[in-house]
């Protein structure tokens, strides 16, 4: 009995050479000038190995080629792995690249694999070219933030907001003289950043950390740029202008050790009580998903959110896979639980949201039953008397989880200044006649909410409240 070990090749392009100084003689009806010449006659030449060869065809002119190597053999087999099983244990195995493409080369390698396991095979060789996408880093469908940013935190700013700020300062001069108001939306690191960023969109990103030289090396403009590069030519500069590299040394060494993050998050609150609360409810109204956007070079109109990109585009064509009661009972569910807000329940209301439904609000973020019913109780039901809802336009798509999408407009109108209307007129059937201005709109806005089918129906998961259009006239304080 031969002591040689026995190997079975599949792919048999891919197996290693030894140096071509081994080997002894070509035999006569082999190209010379294959990669599969080399590797073959390697191992056959070395004396130490039988080869068997995996071909779909033992009749073929490259695998007759084969035989004439010596302690080459050939199995008959085809898009099928059981063959290895023919194998005495001590076998080894070295398969290459499989005659499949895209997911089936992948699937056949790891097929491959845990039957050579199973059989007992003591040596398994997976030839191959470099792993490119993980040695380079690039394309994986990650998004990165590289910078020299340390851990510190860092003060972002909705551009939305900052007209509200600026409008207080001037209308309240008595308490805003002498004050520096720094603003932001939210405080945050970039690590943070990444991190909120996966969460809201699903998608992986991370935070690289570079040194300020590789940084600077890399965003700088030209060499000796200088930090106000954009100004013409013929503008004189001297010594007190600084160049792009020493401006930045000195912003990304303030901003990222978060010597900046000394704002009042509370003085935002109370100045701006419907502010975007934080980044995470930034990139969920806009949509946000890391993917530069073009800007048209003028003042967009407030005329729609989609424009404006509060909420990604809704898309083309409609949702194939949602069937048409799926659709009429979510568009149903969403005008019931506006009418259930009329009844004043608030027990009603929080029974329409799954336990663990989150709620972004321009009051902030709100989390569970408790919370919601908290925010009813305590925030929100002011409002609610005197107050109708009505939802338009709605659009229900699939979303990634095997729910619904639905997007509407939401207009709440008043009709009532609260608590000891006259609504029993109203109750009874018969018009009212008002004066006052009233019905009006007092509320615009664009809602979407995400639902999942529970034990009794539709219920809301995530609701998302973009910015919105209110008349300040119309506000219960305004009414003595």
């Amino acid at each position: 009995m031969s002591d040689r070990k026995l190997i079975l090749v599949m792919g048999i392009l891919a197996l290693r050479a030894l140096p071509l100084s081994r080997v002894r003689r070509i035999p006569d009806g082999i190209a010379r000038n294959s990669s599969l010449t080399w590797r073959m006659i390697a191992l056959s030449s070395s004396g130490r190995y039988d080869v068997r060869v995996l071909t779909r065809n033992t009749a073929s002119e490259q695998a007759r080629k084969m035989v004439v190597l010596p302690q080459v053999t050939l199995q008959q087999g085809f898009q099928e792995t059981r063959q290895i099983s023919t194998l005495p244990s001590p076998a080894y195995t070295a398969p290459g690249r499989l005659y499949a493409r895209g997911k089936s080369e992948l699937i056949y390698g790891i097929r491959a694999y845990e039957i050579a396991r199973h059989h007992g095979v003591k040596h398994y060789v997976f030839a191959n070219i470099d792993y490119t996408l993980r040695k380079a880093g690039k394309e994986d469908g990650s998004f990165a933030w590289e910078n020299p940013a340390a851990d510190g935190k860092i003060p972002l700013i909705a551009l939305d907001d900052v007209g509200v700020y600026s409008l207080w300062l001037f209308d309240n001069p008595s308490q805003s003289a002498g004050l520096n108001l720094e603003v932001a939306t939210d405080q945050v690191s970039f690590a943070e950043i990444a991190t909120t960023f996966t969460k809201v969109t699903r998608k992986k990103g991370i935070h690289k950390r570079l040194s300020l030289d590789e940084y600077l090396d890399e965003a700088e403009l030209y060499p000796g740029a200088y930090a106000n590069w954009a100004v013409a030519s013929d503008v004189p500069r001297d010594e007190s202008f600084m160049t792009w590299r020493e401006n930045f040394t000195a912003w990304w060494g303030y901003w990222s050790e978060g010597k900046g993050a000394t704002r009042d998050m509370a003085l935002m609150d109370r100045i701006h009580p419907s502010r975007i609360p934080s980044l995470e409810a930034w990139m969920r109204m806009k949509g946000y998903d890391g993917r530069p956007r073009l800007h048209p070079p003028y003042p967009i109109i407030m005329a729609s959110f989609l424009v404006d990109g509060r909420f990604p585009p809704v898309p083309l064509p409609p949702s194939k896979d949602i069937k048409s009661e799926e659709r009429s009972t979510a568009i149903d569910f969403v005008n019931r639980h506006n009418l259930i807000f009329q009844e004043f329940n608030y027990d009603k209301v929080t029974a329409t949201f799954l336990p663990d439904a989150i709620v972004y609000h321009s009051h902030g973020t709100i989390r569970g039953h408790a919370e919601i019913k908290q925010f009813l109780e305590n925030v929100y039901g002011f409002f609610i008397p005197g107050i109708g809802r009505s939802a338009t336009n709605h659009v229900v798509d699939r979303d990634e989880n095997g729910g619904v999408v639905v997007r509407y407009q939401e207009t709440l109108i008043r009709y009532g200044w609260g608590e000891g209307e006259p609504d029993a007129d109203v109750v009874a059937g018969r018009d009212i006649v008002r004066a006052d201005g009233l019905p009006a709109i007092w509320w615009f806005g664009q809602v979407v909410d995400r639902l999942r089918i529970a034990a009794n129906g539709w219920r809301i998961l995530e609701r998302y409240l973009g910015g919105s259009f209110r008349n300040q006239s119309l506000d219960l304080t305004n009414k003595v």
